[in-house]
């Protein structure tokens, strides 16, 4: 890995925990967001595996950017599971 990408925020600790983990980098699994009465996120799933290459598309409102947030830490979950290696 370039010595550059290191010295962003968190970016070793992703790295060096990357290297150690044994499932998939990133994982979310029934996903749930809700915000009020309306589900923004019902029931996602996916996995990205090392290496791979990967896009998430989707219609305006469907969910991509808030699926993001949460993976990110950005937003709280309402249920389910998000995590980059294991984090």
């Amino acid at each position: 890995m370039d010595q550059h990408l290191l010295d962003f925020p968190f970016s070793r600790e992703l790295f060096c925990a990357a290297q150690a983990v044994p499932h998939e980098p990133i994982d979310v699994r029934e996903l749930r967001k809700r915000f009020g009465v309306v589900d923004a996120l019902r029931g996602v799933t996916f996995s990205v595996a090392r290496g791979e290459v990967f896009g998430y598309l989707g219609p305006n409102g469907a969910g991509k950017t808030t699926t993001l947030r949460v993976l990110l830490g950005l937003m709280r979950k309402s249920s389910g599971e998000a995590s980059i290696s294991g984090v």
